[in-house]
């Protein structure tokens, strides 16, 4: 059962700077939403923002909730998986949490 498995999920988003009003009501929804999807299939979620630097941020997250592992998405763009091993948010995570690390380009 994939539910034993996970256990409770909890997705972090991490902003930079400042945001809008819209812009924060947008951040909302879509976490929401992506938070019903887990609902629905049985999954428990909860859903964080946090302000700051974006790997510090994620390292922080996964101590407030003691995860057992990191899921993080990797910008990759253009430049493919190359940029995920070099001074990115991503690699940061893998080489300081100390807990398994799945990158998704």
């Amino acid at each position: 059962d994939f539910k034993k498995i996970l256990g409770e999920l909890e997705i972090v988003h991490v902003i930079k700077g400042k945001l809008t009003i819209k812009e924060m009501r947008e951040l909302k929804d879509r976490l929401m939403k992506t938070r019903k999807i887990c609902l629905d299939n049985k999954i428990d979620a909860e859903s964080h923002i946090y302000a700051g630097k974006t790997a510090e941020e994620i390292l922080t997250a996964s101590r407030d909730y003691k995860t057992a592992m990191v899921v993080v998405g990797g910008r990759s763009g253009k430049k493919g998986l190359s940029k995920i091993f070099k001074k990115s948010s991503s690699w940061k995570v893998v080489c300081e949490t100390g807990l398994p690390v799945l990158v998704v380009p």
